[in-house]
C-alpha cells in the first residue's frame, strides 16, 4: 500500500494544518503537550506513520505524561519504584517552597502533607506485598 501524497490530493488541508501548527506554537502550550495531541489525533486517525513520528517527537520533548498532573489542584508526587521522588506538580512546589532536589533528598515526609502522610505510606506498603497466585485457566475452560 503506498502511502498518500496530501499535498496532491488536498493542497488546502495541508495548508490548514501547517496554520494550525504556527497558531499551536504560538499559544503557549508546552511542546510536549503539543504532541500529545498529535498522537492522539494520530491515534484516531489510525495513521500508523503518524502515531510514529509524533511518538518520537514527544518522547524527545518529555516530560509527557507528567505534564497532565502540573495543573490539578492538589499535591501530587510521582515516586521511582524504590520510593525516590521523581517529580511534583506546582502545587508542590508552591506549598513545600523548595526545589526538586531539595524534595528529592528530603524523602517522601516533605512531599507528602503530614496528614496524608501515614495512609501513603499503608498504601505503598500494601501495593508492594506479593499478590496471591492466579490460579491457571486453560483457554475455554470452565470459569
Amino acid at each position: 500500500m503506498m502511502r498518500v501524497d496530501y499535498y496532491k490530493v488536498s493542497p488546502g488541508g495541508v495548508k490548514a494544518l501547517h496554520a494550525l501548527e504556527q497558531y499551536l506554537r504560538a499559544s503557549g502550550l508546552q511542546p510536549a503537550l503539543i504532541e500529545l495531541v498529535k498522537v492522539r489525533a494520530s491515534l484516531m486517525n489510525g495513521c500508523a506513520y503518524c502515531v510514529d513520528v509524533h511518538t518520537k517527537d514527544a518522547r524527545a520533548k518529555k516530560p509527557s505524561h507528567l505534564l497532565i498532573v502540573d495543573p490539578v489542584p492538589a499535591l501530587i508526587a510521582a515516586m521511582t519504584s524504590a520510593g525516590q521522588v521523581e517529580h511534583v506538580n506546582r502545587q508542590v512546589y508552591e506549598y513545600r517552597r523548595r526545589t526538586l532536589d531539595e524534595l528529592k533528598t528530603r524523602g517522601i515526609a516533605d512531599v507528602v502533607h503530614p496528614i496524608d502522610l501515614p495512609r501513603v505510606i499503608d498504601c505503598d506498603v500494601e501495593s508492594t506485598k506479593p499478590a496471591d497466585p492466579v490460579p491457571a485457566r486453560r483457554s475455554g475452560s470452565p470459569a
